[in-house]
C-alpha cells in the first residue's frame, strides 16, 4: 500500500507534466500521436499501438468490474428477494438513465456523492467487524496472504491492491478538463492520502477480526453476517458503485467513439443522444454478461489491473514524459523514470499470467 501511494503521487506528477507538454489533448490516444509525431525521422511509431494494447484495452473492459461490484451489493443488501441474475438486470436499470450524462463535469456531484457512499461504507465495516466475535485462534493479526494462498491467488491480491489505487486510465481526461491542470498533481496527493487511510483502517481491522477465515475472492461486505451496520455498508458500497460505474461507461463510451469514428466529440443532438444511448446500452450489457459469468470478484480485478493499469498508471507516461518534455526532469527523476517502463510492463505480465491462472482456478 505504501509502494502504491507513492507511486500514484508521482504518476500524478507525470500526467501534470504531459498536462503541460501537450495542452488541450483529451484522451491517451492523443498523446500518444503527440508522441509519435515528435519521434525523429526513420523510426516507426510506437505510442497510438502501445496506448490500444494497454490504456483502451482496459478503459473498454473495466466496467464489468463495477458491474459486479452491484451485484455483490444488492445481493448483500437483499439475499433472499435477489438472485444475482436479477440483481444484474436492475444494477444495468438504475446505471443506464445516469450514462446519458455526456460530459465528466456533470457528473462531479455524482462524484462526490460516490465518495461519500464510500466513506459510509467504510466505518460502517469497522463497525460491524469490531462487533464480531474474536475467535482467540485469531486474535492476532494474520499476514495479507494467508499461509496456504497458491502463489497465484497471492498475486492476484496484489494486483487487486494494484486495481484499488488504479483509475489512472482516466486522468488525461481529468487533467484536459481543468481549468488549472498544474493543481492536478496536488489532488492526486490529496486524494491517495485519503485513500491510504481509509485502506489501512478497512484492512487492518478486517484481517485482525476474520484472520484466515476471509474470503478473499468476494468483498467484505458480502461476508459479514447480517446486522444495521452491514446493511448500511453495503447500501454505501451500492451508492459508490453503481456511480463509479456510471463515470466508467462514460469513459467507455467516449473511447469506444473515439475508436470507431475517429472522436468522440458530443452528441448533444438528436442523432447524437441516440448514438450515445447505444454505446452506453452496449457497454452495460456487455458489463452484465461478463459479471454474470465471471463472478471470481478479485480474479476479475486483477486481470483488469494486470491489462492495463500499470501500464496506464506508470509505462506510458514516463515514456510519454520522456518522450515530449525530457528538459523537466533532471537527472535522477529521469532515471527514476526510465526505470519504471520497463519494471512496470514486466510486473504486468508476470501480473497477467498469474490473475488469468488465479481467475480461472477461482472458477
Amino acid at each position: 500500500m505504501a509502494l502504491c501511494t507513492l507511486g500514484t503521487v508521482y504518476s500524478g506528477r507525470l500526467f501534470t507534466v504531459l498536462g503541460a507538454a501537450a495542452p488541450g489533448v483529451a484522451t491517451f490516444c492523443g498523446y500518444g500521436a503527440a508522441v509519435d509525431g515528435a519521434r525523429p525521422p526513420g523510426r516507426r511509431p510506437w505510442a497510438k499501438t502501445a496506448v490500444y494494447l494497454t490504456v483502451y484495452s482496459v478503459i473498454l473492459v473495466e466496467p464489468p468490474v463495477f458491474a459486479l461490484t452491484c451485484v455483490e451489493a444488492l445481493t448483500a443488501l437483499f439475499p433472499s428477494r435477489l438472485t444475482r441474475a436479477t440483481a444484474g438486470l436492475l444494477a444495468s436499470a438504475i446505471v443506464l438513465p445516469l450514462a446519458q450524462l455526456q460530459h465528466l463535469e456533470d457528473l462531479a456531484a455524482c462524484a462526490w456523492a460516490g465518495v461519500a457512499g464510500m466513506a459510509v461504507a467504510a466505518g460502517a465495516v469497522v463497525v460491524a467487524l469490531a462487533r464480531l466475535p474474536v475467535d482467540p485462534a485469531t486474535r492476532v493479526p494474520t499476514a495479507l496472504v494467508a499461509r496456504h494462498t497458491p502463489p497465484a491467488a497471492a498475486a492476484a491480491a496484489l494486483m487487486d491492491v494494484v486495481f484499488a489505487y488504479g483509475g489512472q486510465v482516466n486522468w488525461v481526461r481529468y487533467v484536459g478538463g481543468m481549468a488549472s491542470p498544474p493543481l492536478f498533481s496536488r489532488c492526486v496527493l490529496a486524494t491517495a492520502a485519503a485513500m491510504t487511510a481509509a485502506y489501512a483502517v478497512v484492512g487492518a481491522v478486517g484481517y485482525a477480526v476474520l484472520g484466515s477465515s476471509f474470503d478473499g475472492a468476494a468483498p467484505v461486505t458480502s461476508v459479514l453476517p447480517p446486522s444495521a451496520a452491514a446493511s448500511l455498508a453495503n447500501a454505501g458500497l451500492l451508492l459508490h458503485a453503481v456511480l463509479a460505474y456510471q463515470i466508467n461507461v462514460n469513459v467507455w463510451a467516449h473511447t469506444a467513439l473515439h475508436v470507431v469514428r475517429g472522436g468522440g466529440g458530443d452528441h448533444g443532438d438528436g442523432r447524437g443522444r441516440s448514438l450515445w444511448l447505444t454505446t452506453t446500452a452496449l457497454c452495460i450489457a456487455l458489463s452484465a454478461l461478463v459479471a454474470h459469468l465471471v463472478p471470481n470478484f478479485s480474479g476479475l480485478m486483477a486481470v483488469v489491473a494486470s491489462l492495463g493499469d500499470l501500464a496506464g498508471a506508470y509505462a506510458l507516461p514516463a515514456a510519454f514524459v520522456l518522450a515530449l518534455a525530457p528538459g523537466v526532469l533532471g537527472r535522477g527523476e529521469g532515471r527514476l523514470a526510465k526505470a519504471l517502463v520497463p519494471v512496470a510492463l514486466v510486473a504486468s505480465g508476470v501480473g497477467m499470467v498469474l490473475s488469468v491462472k488465479a481467475l480461472v482456478d477461482g472458477s
